[in-house]
């Protein structure tokens, strides 16, 4: 019971600021197992769901009818990283716009850099899938930590998505960077199968215990050090990331703030689909056909109509139930909730539209517009820092000869090293998101636009990066200078029928003496 206990005053605290949810290890691993069965659609089931029910005096039968927890976990998983991964790090693949929106901020090193991001992301990391799931458990529980795994016997840099109820303990600098962390879980060891017998000789459970930090590797067995590892890099390698900042270092989760509301509407429509079969399989009272003795209720047919004979004057009588008021109710409490979550009902609003161009529905969705960016800000600091991390590893790796002869895939990763992260040679950023995408039209007619802008000031108005406006200004020095060179026209003189005319003083062709 002490498990069950320990959920239930998870949920009792749910969303509330309190430092035993951050403390007990218990109570925030139940917490962790109600927040997935909410997204499961399970979150009112088993010895847990019942106390939960009873303790906010919520409908016995309440059942989770309708989903908005998973919805809102899987619009952030689709939308934070939406696109295809381009295996060059490039901003673009095929005209799209890649997942990773990457902008190098140190551009001496940005094809060797761009070319290792690629390698990482695609190639060895599976970002084209594991990145959205990134985002998803970490909505759905609020937190997850991901360690870049140093593997030199297969010569690759890889990564590890832990359960958060695993992490006991897990400290951070004022950036939110990983200063040290502890897993502790209890592994269940089933020994080696007997060839013979096809057996298992037992099974036995012990603790373990990892502790990480910027001196070393700590390797535990039920509180007993088993190994040692000193840690050769300089910085802790994992990222902690977290749905929506709280005050401590436990991120909140998706549905932070509306579980109240989610619970009104799925109890609503419990009780009233209950209510809908309860109505479906109330008998008839038939007035006048018969006497108490011909009573029939047969409430195992769900097919059949139940009648009551009784005898009264004739009549017809059942039970009514204005499913119209019910629904009102329900559209209601969802429409709050969608005040709460708007990114559950965008797509709804845009459909609603008509006539309306790219630009208006990107200002008709401005308000999910900002949440997506303020949701990407938080998993780009700690992308950024997987594939910072990744690449100074792999650049230690492969310019130490830790791995050998090294292949194509290796040699990415040369032009770098170890010092590379503090020196800045990594040093990236990445574009903000656009709900709505510009169309092929809208961006080719922008772009066109801009072609014809060569002053600097409007050009960086329009957001045009430094050296490109220094690029498109120089362009059309040369187009012009070409244009004075074909024509002969030099310091802006004009042009006679001729060709050129020169300004010879009073009595010049171009004086007041010249002949009209």
């Amino acid at each position: 019971m002490s498990a069950v206990n320990a959920a239930v005053d998870a949920w009792r605290t749910f969303g509330s600021v309190d430092d035993t949810a951050e403390s007990d290890l218990v109570k925030r691993r139940a917490r962790f197992a109600l927040l997935y069965a909410l997204y499961a659609g399970v979150g009112y089931r088993g010895p847990t769901g019942l106390r939960y029910l009873t303790d906010h005096e919520l409908y016995a039968e309440t059942r989770q009818v309708v989903n908005p927890v998973k919805a809102l976990c899987d619009f952030y998983a689709v939308h934070v990283y939406s696109g295809p991964l381009s295996p060059t790090g490039e901003q673009e693949v095929e005209g799209e716009d890649a997942a990773l929106p990457l902008v190098v901020l140190a551009p001496k090193q940005e094809k060797a850099l761009r070319l290792a991001v690629g390698q990482l992301s695609q190639g060895w990391w599976g970002w084209d899938t594991n990145l959205s799931h990134r985002v998803r458990q970490t909505e759905i529980l609020g937190s997850t930590l991901t360690e870049v795994v140093d593997d030199p016997l297969t010569g690759k840099i890889t990564l590890s998505l832990v359960w958060p109820g695993a992490v006991t303990d897990i400290t951070l600098d004022a950036a939110g960077n990983v200063k040290g962390y502890v897993l502790e879980y209890v592994v269940t060891d089933t020994g080696i199968r007997d060839r013979e017998t096809g057996r298992l000789p037992g099974v036995s459970t012990w603790r373990y215990k990892k502790v990480v930090d910027a001196s070393g590797f700590y390797h535990y067995r039920d509180d007993r050090l088993e190994k040692a590892v000193p840690n050769p890099y300089g910085f802790v390698p994992a990222v902690w990331d977290r749905a929506k900042l709280g005050w401590g270092s436990w991120g909140e989760p998706a549905v932070h703030g509306s579980q109240t509301a989610i619970d009104e509407l799925n109890e609503l429509w419990s009780h009233a689909d209950d209510r809908l079969h309860q109505m479906f399989s109330a008998p008839v009272v038939v007035s006048g056909a018969g006497t108490f003795d011909a009573i029939s209720f047969d409430k195992a047919r769900r097919a059949a109509i139940n009648t009551i004979a009784t005898q009264q004057t004739g009549g017809v009588s059942t039970i009514d139930f204005s499913l119209g008021e019910v629904m009102g109710s329900i559209e209601k409490v969802f429409d709050a909730i969608s005040l709460e979550c708007p990114e559950l009902r965008v797509y709804e609003r845009i459909r609603e539209m008509s006539q309306v161009t790219g630009p208006g529905i990107r200002r008709a969705v401005a308000d999910v517009d900002h949440r997506l960016n303020e949701r990407a800000a938080l998993y780009d600091r700690q992308t950024i820092k997987l594939l910072q991390m990744g690449i100074a590893i792999a650049a230690w790796r492969a310019t130490t000869g830790a791995w050998g002869e090294l292949n194509d895939q290796q040699k990415k990763f040369l032009p770098f090293s170890i010092e590379s992260f503090k020196a800045g040679e990594l040093d990236m950023m990445m574009s903000p998101r656009a709900l709505v995408k510009e169309s092929l039209l809208e961006k080719t007619d922008r772009l066109l636009k801009v072609e014809g802008v060569t002053d600097p000031w409007f050009l960086a108005q329009m957001g045009v990066p430094e050296d490109e406006a220094k690029r498109i200004a120089g362009a059309a020095e040369a187009r012009r200078a070409a244009m004075a060179d074909a024509f002969g026209v030099a310091n802006g003189q004009p042009v006679g029928p001729t060709g050129p005319t020169t300004a010879t003083g009073p009595s010049g062709p171009t004086g007041p003496g010249a002949p009209r």
